[in-house]
């Protein structure tokens, strides 16, 4: 056929390619701004395990993580929140703030400036602060505030 081995038009090449960058340029700052929204103010997680029966399903729940307010508001004594694993810094854990920095917390132990004790609900199944101690506040990713899924449980956490 006609076609084989002919050659496009070097402007249309140009304006194909100028299309494909702008289209890319679009989806990088798209994706730039997903990951600060994530990172930086909202979170979308799933909180799995039996340490916070019965606030959290042990078979998981889907929850809406506040990530601002620990920057700017505070955390409080009675908050759920997200938080680094002292064990294993890949993973995350999903505890009580039992105690602020400069309280005692429930054994009697004074939590350090910086830092917040988390306990879980479940304290007969729970590895938390009675374990590894206080936890600093730059693990704490944020306040979990909202439950998404199951549908059935949706609702705030208190």
């Amino acid at each position: 056929p006609r076609w084989r081995g002919a050659k496009a038009h070097p402007m249309a090449t140009r304006g194909l390619l100028r299309e494909f960058w702008e289209r890319g340029k679009a989806l990088a700052q798209f994706a730039c701004a997903v990951h600060l929204f994530h990172e930086h103010v909202l979170e979308i997680t799933l909180c799995m395990g039996p340490s916070m029966v019965p606030t959290l399903n042990p078979e998981g729940d889907v929850v809406l993580l506040d990530r601002l307010v620990s920057r700017f508001q505070g955390i409080r004594r009675g908050d759920v929140v997200v938080a680094t694993s002292m064990q294993n810094p890949k993973q995350t854990v999903c505890k009580r703030v039992a105690a602020l920095a400069g309280e005692r917390a429930p054994c009697g132990t004074l939590v350090p400036k910086g830092h917040v004790w988390l306990l879980g609900d479940n304290r007969l199944n729970s590895t938390d602060s009675r374990q590894y101690g206080p936890v600093p506040m730059a693990m704490v990713k944020g306040r979990v505030f909202l439950r998404v899924w199951p549908p059935w449980c949706a609702g705030a956490i208190k």
